[in-house]
């Protein structure tokens, strides 16, 4: 979360010069047009990629603003990267999980169509698509702090998922059907050489048989987050911010 009074803009690495930084573009005309910005206010910056800064305007000239740098802001950078693999669902849900999983701490997000999504995307559109969920997601990182901008790939079939996944990865699949096993007891199993954790999330009808079982042949371990059935976007929230927790508990963040 931001420190109070306090925004985050993202701003490129060559637009920082001596210690003093520019911001044009659409940043520089939400925080003039919208924030009413003005000079002598602090704001936070952030590349996306690790580095952040507590800056203060002192100019501001129609879609340009400048300022400089006060200081540089230590981060607190995860051992391990969370990647969601999850299915498509409509739009408005999408968006919303893609929040706030960003919210809670994941990393890198792969929309997956497995064989009860519903909702597709023509492929005409996926570019556009694409587009837009990389804006929620960079809304939300400005929004909590995030210290890095979670990556979002296009979707890929469910077939796909195994080919993205290293040996020594742990390896999670949440199944409504799974009624022992839960995330913690399943990362006390799991202790890789490679910090990375892969998080797979069925759409609305859960995933069939046949795909859980061929998750298994490859070494995801199903996992419960209880009895009750929950949507997908809830399933994700949870899910990942139970990760985060449990990960945080064993110190294997700094």
């Amino acid at each position: 979360m931001c420190p109070q009074n306090y925004m985050q803009f993202l701003i490129s690495q060559e637009d920082i010069v001596n210690n003093k930084f520019t911001i044009k573009g659409p940043e520089a005309r939400h925080l003039i047009k919208v924030l009413r910005a003005v000079p002598y206010e602090k704001i936070r910056l952030f590349d996306g990629k690790g580095k952040i800064y507590s800056g203060e305007i002192t100019t501001i000239k129609r879609d340009v603003l400048s300022g400089k740098i006060l200081s540089k802001i230590p981060c607190n950078t995860k051992k391990f990267k969370l990647r969601l693999f999850v299915s498509l669902i409509k739009n408005e849900r999408f968006r919303l999980l893609l929040e706030k999983v960003t919210e809670v701490g994941v990393n890198e997000i792969i929309p997956v169509i497995t064989s009860r999504t519903v909702f597709g995307i023509p492929k005409d559109r996926i570019d556009e698509k694409h587009s837009r969920w990389q804006r929620v997601i960079l809304s939300a990182v400005k929004q909590c702090c995030c210290e890095k901008i979670p990556e979002i790939l296009k979707p890929i079939a469910f077939s796909d998922i195994f080919s993205c996944i290293k040996e020594n990865e742990i390896t999670l699949i949440l199944y409504e059907h799974e009624e022992k096993t839960t995330v913690r007891e399943a990362l006390s199993m799991s202790k890789p050489e490679s910090p990375i954790l892969n998080l797979i999330i069925g759409p609305e009808g859960g995933f069939t048989e046949g795909e859980v079982d061929y998750a298994k042949k490859h070494g995801f371990i199903p996992v419960t987050l209880g009895n009750n059935i929950l949507r997908a976007e809830t399933a994700a929230v949870v899910g990942c911010a139970l990760i985060n927790y449990e990960i945080l508990l064993q110190n294997l963040r700094v």
